[in-house]
C-alpha cells in the first residue's frame, strides 16, 4: 500500500475507546533528569524540581447559592465538578485547595477582603483530604479574589513549574485589582500559570476574569453547569500542568553581539522579551572543540494560540567574526498551528565553501523574537530553549552518499493497537516508542511528544487517524472545528519533513476525520549541506521527536464544554531502511541526554549510549575502576582551574577587543516587512 500525497479521509467508523486512564495520566508530570552543571552541560532533560504544583482557589462567596444552568446551584455543581476532577488525579499530582469568601459574611464585616484559607496543603497524598474540604465547601461571603492569587502563589513557593486554577463565578469586591494581581504573580516567572473557569458569569464578571487569565499568562473557559464545569477543570489542569515546557540549565543571553554570554554544548534555557524589543534578542557565544566541526544550534519557543491574527516568529543568525554564517527562521505565519515553533541553523551548513564558516573557532550567533505578518503579536516573555551540538567531521565523508534516496512511502500498520503511553511535554521527557500501532487521546490545547530513535540509513513513517465525532462531542464542540497537527523534528531540533509525503495538518469536524502523516528524510550523514530544509535536518542519527497538537481553528483557543472533549485516535509507526551509511567520526559522537548518535559496528554490544540519568558527555561510572581515578582527576581540575581563570582572563579581554573591531550586526528594530529574516 503506497502513501498517497494527500491522504484520505477513513470512511469506516471506528468505534470510540474511553480511555479511562487517558485524561488522568495526561494530568501527570513527567520529571525530568537533575539539572546539569552550569560548567559544563550535557543535553539534559527537565529540571527535577519541576515538580509541577497546582493549587484550586475556589469562590465560597454568596452568589454560589444561585442556580446555573442545568438548575442545579452553582456550588452544587462545584461539588460535582471537583469530586470527579479529584477521581482523575493521578498518583503524582501535587495539587492543594484554597477558598476564599467562606467565613465572613459581609464585606462591611471586619476581615471581609482577607477572607481566604488554605483547606488542603499542595501534596500527592491528599485525596481523602480534598474530598473532605469539597464536602465542607459552602457558599457564604464576599469575593476576595486578589488577595486570594497571592496567597495560592505563596502557597506554591517561588520554584519549578506552578499552577493556579481559580473558579469563581463573580466580580472581585475587594482590593487589591485581581488584574493587577496577576500581572505580579507572573513577573514571579514564566513557569507560573493562572487559569481561570468563570461558572455561569455575565459580561462584565467575564471580562474580569478573562483579564485574570490572560495577565496570569493562563486561559480562560466559560462553564454553565456541573458538566460543562467538570470538563473545564478537566482540560484547565490538563492545561496548567502539560503546556510545552523548555529544558535545559537556566542562562541569560547578552544584550548585543560585543557583551555576547559564552555558551557551550548542551540544552539551555533563557528567558525570551517581546517581540522587536532588546530583550526579544539574546546573544551568545560558542567555541568550536573540534576543528572544522558542524555545529548545530536550535531555539524552540511554545507556538502562539489564539488564532490567526497573533503572530509569531523565531530567528537564529550565526556569525564568524563579522561572516554571515546562515540564518535559520521559523514563523507561526500561513502554517495554522505548530505547538512549538524551533529556529535552527547548523554552521558551516551549506556554507561548507566559506573557510571562516568551516574552520574559524568562534561562532557567535543571536536567538531573536519577530513576525511575518499578522495584526496581533505575542507581547509575552517566553520561555525559550537553546540546543548546541557539536559534531565532529567524518573522515570517510567523500565515500558516503551524496544526497538521501527517496523516503519509503509504505503505510504504517494500524491494525491491533496497544495503548500509547502518555507523551511528554517537552524534547527532555518525550516518550519513547518502538515501530507499532496504539490507541490514545488528546483534548484541545494539549501538546504531546514521542521519541523514536533512527539510525544512519533510516527513515520513519509516522500516520494518526482521528475517530469520527461523535453526537455527545458533536454538542460539546458545537460550531469549533478543530486544527490537528502532527511533526517531526530532529536530534537538532530542526522539522525533518520528506515533502509530498508528509501532510502534517488537518481539520478535525463533525463531518470531517483527519489522516495525517509526518515522514522523516532518510538520515544522510552529506544531507547537512543540502538547501533543503527538511533533509538537512535529517543528517544526523539519534532521536528524532514526534509532536502531536490540537487546537482551535487557525490555532484558535478552545474555550468552554469544547476544550474539554477528549479525542480519540490510532497512530501508527514504521522504522524503515536498514542502518548504512555510517559517518567515521573524527572525535566522539555527540550525545543527546541519554541517547546517542552511534559510530559502532552493528554487532558491537558497546552502543555508545549513556544513562538517561547520566547528566555528562562521559560518566566516570562507565568504568569498572573509576573510583580509582577520580581522585587525581578532581586534584588535577582543581590546578587546571587556577590556570585557567588567569587564561580565561585574558581570553575575554581579547575576545571584547575583537567584538569591538569585527563586530556581527546590531539589532535592529523590524518592521516585518517581507523576507524570511529582520537582517536579510
Amino acid at each position: 500500500m503506497r502513501l498517497p500525497h494527500v491522504l484520505a479521509r477513513r470512511t469506516a467508523s471506528i468505534a470510540t475507546t474511553v480511555l479511562g486512564g487517558a485524561l488522568i495520566a495526561s494530568t501527570a508530570l513527567a520529571t525530568g533528569a537533575s539539572a546539569v552543571s552550569s560548567s559544563a552541560p550535557a543535553l539534559a532533560s527537565a529540571d527535577a524540581d519541576d515538580t509541577g504544583r497546582m493549587m484550586l482557589v475556589l469562590d465560597s462567596s454568596g452568589s454560589m447559592k444561585e442556580k446555573a444552568g442545568d438548575g442545579a446551584t452553582k456550588i452544587e455543581a462545584a461539588r460535582t465538578a471537583l469530586e470527579s476532577v479529584v477521581d482523575k488525579l493521578s498518583d503524582s499530582q501535587d495539587v492543594g485547595m484554597r477558598v476564599f469568601g467562606a467565613t465572613v459574611f459581609s464585606r462591611n464585616d471586619k476581615g471581609a477582603c482577607t477572607d481566604t484559607q488554605k483547606v488542603v496543603d499542595p501534596g500527592t497524598d491528599n485525596r481523602d483530604a480534598l474530598r473532605a474540604a469539597i464536602s465542607a465547601y459552602k457558599p457564604y461571603g464576599e469575593t476576595p479574589i486578589g488577595t486570594a492569587l497571592l496567597e495560592a502563589a505563596r502557597d506554591l513557593g517561588d520554584e519549578g513549574r506552578r499552577s493556579i486554577v481559580l473558579v469563581s463565578d463573580g466580580e472581585s469586591t475587594c482590593a487589591p485589582d485581581p488584574c493587577k494581581v496577576a500581572a505580579r504573580i507572573s513577573k514571579q516567572g514564566i513557569d507560573l500559570t493562572v487559569d481561570v473557569v468563570g461558572l455561569s458569569v455575565d459580561a462584565k464578571t467575564r471580562k474580569q476574569l478573562r483579564c485574570i487569565a490572560e495577565a496570569g499568562n493562563g486561559r480562560y473557559y466559560d462553564a454553565e453547569d456541573a458538566g460543562e464545569l467538570s470538563g473545564a477543570l478537566d482540560t484547565a489542569a490538563v492545561r496548567a500542568a502539560r503546556p510545552w515546557t523548555a529544558i535545559g540549565t537556566p542562562i541569560t543571553g547578552g544584550p548585543d553581539a560585543a557583551n555576547a554570554t559564552t555558551i557551550t554544548t548542551g540544552d539551555w534555557r533563557d528567558a525570551l522579551g517581546p517581540q522587536h524589543t532588546v530583550p526579544g534578542q539574546r546573544w551568545f557565544r560558542f567555541t568550536r572543540t573540534i576543528p572544522g566541526s558542524t555545529v548545530r544550534v536550535s531555539a524552540a519557543i511554545a507556538g502562539p494560540t489564539g488564532g490567526y491574527e497573533v503572530d509569531d516568529g523565531l530567528y537564529v543568525e550565526t556569525f564568524v567574526g563579522s561572516e554571515d554564517c546562515g540564518t535559520g527562521a521559523d514563523s507561526q505565519a500561513g502554517t495554522g498551528y505548530q505547538p512549538i515553533l524551533v529556529a535552527t541553523e547548523a554552521v558551516p551548513g551549506n556554507r561548507d565553501y566559506n573557510d571562516e564558516c568551516k574552520d574559524g573557532s568562534e561562532i557567535t550567533f543571536n536567538v531573536t523574537r519577530g513576525k511575518q505578518s499578522g495584526d496581533v503579536s505575542r507581547r509575552t516573555e517566553e520561555l525559550v530553549e537553546i540546543r548546541i551540538i557539536e559534531e565532529p567531521p567524518a573522515a570517510n565523508a567523500a565515500s558516503l552518499p551524496a544526497s538521501a534516496p527517496k523516503a519509503s512511502e509504505d503505510v504504517p500498520s494500524m491494525s491491533d493497537p496497544t495503548p500509547l503511553p502518555t507523551g511528554g511535554v517537552s524534547f527532555g521527557d518525550a516518550a519513547p516508542l518502538d515501530p507499532g500501532a496504539f490507541r490514545g487521546s488528546i483534548v484541545p490545547g494539549e501538546t504531546q511528544i514521542f521519541r523514536i530513535d533512527l539510525d544512519w540509513g533510516q527513515s520513519l513513517s509516522s500516520v494518526i487517524q482521528f475517530d469520527p465525532i461523535t453526537d455527545t462531542q458533536k454538542q460539546a464542540l458545537g460550531d469549533v472545528d478543530l486544527n490537528t497537527t502532527l511533526w517531526t523534528f530532529s536530534p537538532g531540533r530542526a522539522i525533518a519533513r520528506a515533502p509530498f509525503v508528509s501532510d502534517s495538518q488537518g481539520r478535525l469536524t463533525d463531518f470531517s476525520s483527519p489522516e495525517l502523516a509526518a515522514v522523516t528524510p532518510v538520515v544522510t550523514y552529506n544531507e547537512r549541506r543540502s538547501t533543503a530544509d527538511g533533509n538537512a535536518a535529517a543528517s544526523i542519527a539519534g532521536p528524532y521527536y514526534l509532536v502531536l497538537g490540537v487546537a482551535g481553528e487557525n490555532g484558535g483557543t478552545v474555550e468552554g464544554a469544547a476544550a474539554g472533549v477528549e479525542l480519540g485516535f490510532t497512530l501508527g509507526l514504521a522504522r524503515n531502511g536498514e542502518r548504512k551509511g555510517v559517518p567515521e567520526y573524527d572525535g566522539e559522537a555527540p550525545q543527546f541526554g541519554g541517547e546517542t548518535s552511534e559510530t559502532v559496528d552493528p554487532g558491537d554490544d558497546d552502543s555508545g549510549e549513556a544513562d538517561a540519568s547520566d547528566t555528562s558527555a562521559s560518566s566516570a561510572t562507565d568504568s569498572d575502576d573509576g573510583a580509582g581515578w577520580l581522585p587525581f582527576a578532581l586534584a588535577g581540575a582543581g590546578a587546571v582551574l587556577v590556570l585557567g581563570g588567569v587564561a580565561a582572563l585574558l581570553v575575554v579581554r581579547r575576545r571584547r577587543r575583537q567584538s569591538a573591531e569585527q563586530a556581527p550586526p546590531a539589532y535592529q528594530p523590524w518592521d516585518g516587512s517581507g523576507g524570511a529574516s529582520p537582517y536579510q
